[in-house]
């Protein structure tokens, strides 16, 4: 692990222990914070522009503080969303907090065990269900790309996991299990298998990178 990773790393914890702090006064500030700093691209309520829509509520109910403050440190490079290390840990936090304010749905929770990155040969299969929206490779078309940096070093393997699940409401993505009625539906071993090959592909991507 590089030595800015590891201040990052621990600039995450601090962050997260900070979280435990917020109050309304802290969402209130995030609403000034969100407005001057992410509503250019994700619009003024949420509802996305040139950046994903972040008012979904099938996003929040599955996207924790933690994947919040994460995807501002680290960015989106391959989007043009820089990284926001000028931000303190408050304004993080804050920005974070008024975010998740839109969620009204009940909070979901999916398993959080990581997966080794592997390229098997189910797995490769069945990101075929994917790559019409994410390419073959996961640069992205008309979905984003999931082997940027930024969003690999920010989702954890639940928060993957609970996308494929449920999808996203408002878009072309339909959840996969089974419970979500899908002619594809997918089995908790298949959704892993999928998690699996896009961490690879994304380690790919970062050793193409050096």
């Amino acid at each position: 692990m590089g030595i800015m990773k590891k201040q990052k790393t621990a600039l995450i914890g601090l962050l997260l222990a900070l979280s435990a702090l917020c109050t309304t006064s802290n969402a209130a500030d995030g609403a000034k914070l969100y407005h001057a700093n992410c509503a250019t691209c994700h619009g003024a309520e949420g509802e996305g522009g040139k950046g994903l829509a972040l008012n979904r509520q099938s996003f929040l109910v599955v996207a924790s503080d933690e994947y919040l403050v994460k995807s501002m440190l680290y960015g989106r490079p391959t989007r043009g969303c820089p990284p926001r290390n000028d931000l303190s840990k408050y304004e993080l936090v804050s920005i974070a907090s008024f975010i998740k304010g839109w969620q009204k749905e009940k909070s979901v929770i999916v398993p959080n065990n990581r997966v080794q990155p592997y390229a098997s040969v189910r797995g490769k299969e069945l990101f075929a269900l994917c790559a019409g929206c994410h390419d073959e490779d996961g640069a992205g078309a008309m979905g984003p790309s999931l082997i940027d940096p930024g969003f690999q070093a920010s989702a954890s393997d639940g928060f993957i996991r609970g996308t494929i699940m449920l999808g996203r409401d408002g878009t072309p993505m339909a959840g996969f299990s089974k419970e979500a009625g899908h002619v594809a539906a997918l089995s908790a071993e298949d959704i892993d298998e999928v998690v699996a090959y896009m961490r690879y592909l994304g380690e790919e991507k970062e050793k193409g990178r050096h």
